[in-house]
């Protein structure tokens, strides 16, 4: 239905707004093209975008992943080499829903978070541009067991940030199976006393999955 609509929607352009168009003897009427391309977009396809001029191309890079958690997403939106502004960025999945327009650099940053693993949905759309459409993947995001403050090291400081968590209010690891050292499902005092024995007593080692 869509591809009879805009066949119509040329038929008009090329018979009654260009000047002579295609060899017919009769003159252009400008007005009456345009209440004919609104009147084929209100009662016909809502969704059908009417161009003005020959579509362009977006071409819109973004990152291929991004990890569960917090995150920040940015794209560029080009055309031709050239940057291109006020393009309406969307990302969506269950979890996230942030849209923005690009800057005169074609560029916007989403802040998101997620705990779903999967796919993220990105869509860029501007008039008398095809639109873009592209994934995102989401991945659990990488710790290792007993790196509570995240900084890729096991050591005196995970200790301390656990005690902070746990009797401070402090923040909490991320994950939270970062501070899981003794592999129970529950961070408790007994994580730290855990932690303190691989670190000085020659302990397991801190190895939940």
């Amino acid at each position: 239905m869509g591809a009879l609509l805009d066949f119509g929607k040329f038929w008009m352009y090329d018979k009654y707004y260009l000047t002579n168009g295609a060899g017919y003897p009769w003159p252009a009427y400008f007005s009456t093209t345009k209440v004919t391309f609104e009147m084929f977009h209100y009662f016909g396809d809502p969704t059908t975008e009417i161009w003005t001029s020959l579509p362009e191309t977006l071409n819109v890079t973004h990152s291929d992943t991004i990890f569960t958690g917090p995150s920040v997403v940015s794209a560029t939106a080009m055309s031709g080499g050239a940057p291109v502004e006020s393009v309406l960025v969307c990302l969506m999945n269950d979890e996230i829903y942030e849209r923005d327009y690009t800057n005169a650099e074609g560029e916007v940053t989403f802040s998101c978070s997620t705990t779903i693993e999967g796919d993220l949905y990105v869509t860029a759309t501007k008039h008398n541009y095809r639109p873009y459409q592209g994934l995102i993947t989401i991945v659990e995001f990488p710790f290792i067991s007993g790196d509570a403050n995240g900084d890729s090291l096991i050591d005196i400081a995970d200790v301390v940030f656990l005690i902070n968590y746990l009797f401070l209010n402090g923040p909490p690891p991320y994950p939270l199976d970062a501070g899981n050292c003794n592999c129970d499902g529950v961070i408790d005092i007994a994580d730290v006393v855990y932690l303190i024995n691989y670190l000085f007593i020659d302990g397991p080692v801190p190895d939940c999955p």
